[in-house]
């Protein structure tokens, strides 16, 4: 009996001591899974992060007042797996819509949406309403829009009585879904973020010919001047920037008399840029657009996101 109670005391031992092992093998496994997902977390976080500081070397390039949108150095790969890429953009390309309205500059805007084929009347009543939305009074204009038009339309959005803080804000005029069905991209062509006036060095051939009221010929002209063509072989030369308002009325051919109607609408030095910066790592990447006044220091910055 004792031989055999020795045997079941043994293998009772060995059995708990298999159990013991088994249990330390799970405990050892799950340390290590933890560990591996911990370091896989890092990596992960690491090359975020990178993608990040990434993105934040472009906008450094991007922010050198010499640095031009065309600049080689807004485009770099660092390694095989590591790059950023800026665009530099200026928001004086653009009509600043408040600086309009202040200006109660509403003959553009009815020249712009009749451009866009929308009619004369419609055109009319949608300036006026863009009016009434910014103006501080309740007055309403000939063929605008105040609170009970929007009210008596069951709309809820009525107009703020200040400047409009962004382009989609736009969205909610009365006469806006008419524009839209004629120019689904009419908010490309509007900032709230300039400082007002177009710029003539960065502006599109069709905005030059409707804030100068010149012909689409005369503001292509200005354009090629700008792009430097090269008549021989249509290859682009390296860009040239206008000097003067006075040399871009040469270009446009208009008078002394024209261009003091239409001068306050121009510029040729507009100091807001939009940029945006991707960093990329593998397959990571991350973005920052930012809007902001370039050439002071410190910059100012009027827009910040990151994605």
């Amino acid at each position: 009996m004792k031989p055999r109670a020795k045997i079941k005391k043994q293998a009772s031992a060995l059995l708990l001591v298999l159990t013991a092992i088994a249990l330390l093998s799970l405990v050892i496994l799950g340390v290590v899974q933890t560990t591996q997902f911990n370091i896989e977390n890092y990596l992960l976080y690491a090359k975020r992060d990178q993608a990040r500081r990434l993105a934040e070397s472009g906008l450094a390039f991007a922010l050198h007042p010499q640095i031009e949108k065309e600049d080689p150095l807004l485009d770099q790969k660092i390694n095989p797996i590591e790059s950023f890429k800026v665009t530099l953009v200026s928001e004086g390309a653009l009509l600043n819509i408040n600086t309009i309205l202040a200006q109660k500059d509403l003959r553009l805007l009815v020249h712009l949406f009749t451009s866009w084929d929308l009619s004369l009347d419609d055109a009319t009543a949608l300036a006026d309403a863009l009016a009434d939305w910014v103006d501080a009074d309740s007055l309403k204009h000939l063929n605008g829009a105040e609170q009970e038009d929007y009210e008596a339309l069951g709309l809820t959005i009525v107009p703020k009585n200040r400047p409009f803080q962004s382009i989609d804000e736009m969205g909610n005029v009365l006469g806006i879904k008419q524009l839209e069905k004629r120019k689904p991209d009419w908010r490309n062509f509007f900032t709230v973020w300039s400082e007002g006036p177009l710029d003539l060095n960065e502006a599109s051939a069709e905005l030059i010919a409707i804030a100068a009221e010149v012909g689409l010929p005369q503001a292509e002209t200005l354009v090629q001047y700008r792009t430097r063509v090269n008549p021989n072989d249509n290859t682009e030369l390296k860009p040239q920037k206008l000097t003067s308002l006075e040399q871009a009325a040469q270009l446009l051919g208009l008078s002394g008399e024209q261009l003091a109607k239409v001068g306050n609408r121009l510029t040729i030095n507009s100091q807001t840029f939009r940029i945006k910066s991707i960093g990329k790592i593998d397959h990571f990447q991350h973005q920052i657009e930012t809007i902001l006044r370039r050439n002071i220091q410190p910059p100012v910055y009027l827009l910040w996101r990151e994605s």
